[in-house]
């Protein structure tokens, strides 16, 4: 029995005999939880896609081919789970669900920026990688990811070693602030 199709024996009383059964409007939680599993998988393949992606960038000389593939599978993934959070966002809207609304929201947010993330970072490695990369721009490639992995924003200019220390003092100091004014 399928959850679009729900099926509900009528039970008479004693006395009577009833073998009909009656097609009942499918239930709307139901609905939302097919959706929730749906958003699971399709997060689930977008993030797969994602490490696979930023793990062969983190080869010493990835293949230029296997990660326009894995670039456009992350592109695909990322529009699935973006589409079926925005049907979630729609039903609880539908809803007058604030809450889940919100979370929705921001689970969203939190997809549409790891996507980001990992395909500036496709982008810088195959614009490098064609005019021809060198220690500099991998050692930059290398501090960005490091950033991005942190949750610091990426600064698209190549970093030395005393900038990216200072950068890292920085955001120490910013990390400090941010605990100690909440």
């Amino acid at each position: 029995m399928s959850n679009s199709d729900l099926e509900i024996e009528a039970e008479a009383s004693e006395g009577d005999k009833m073998d009909e059964i009656v097609i009942a409007k499918p239930d709307e939680s139901l609905q939302l939880e097919d959706l929730k599993k749906e958003k699971a998988k399709a997060k689930s393949a977008f993030t797969k896609t994602r490490h696979s992606l930023l793990q062969i960038l983190e080869e010493d000389f990835p293949d230029r081919e296997e990660i326009k593939v894995l670039q456009e599978k992350l592109i695909n993934a990322e529009e699935k789970a973006m589409d079926i959070m925005g049907n979630i966002y729609d039903e609880y809207k539908l809803r007058n669900d604030i809450l889940n609304v919100k979370k929705t929201t921001k689970e969203m947010e939190k997809i549409e920026e790891e996507f980001t993330d990992a395909e500036n970072e496709c982008r810088d490695y195959l614009i490098e990688s064609k005019v021809g990369s060198s220690v500099g721009s991998s050692v930059s490639r290398i501090s960005k990811r490091d950033n991005v992995n942190s949750g610091n924003k990426v600064e698209s200019k190549p970093v030395d070693k005393e900038k990216r220390k200072l950068n890292q003092n920085l955001n120490k100091l910013r990390k400090k602030k941010i605990t100690t004014s909440n």
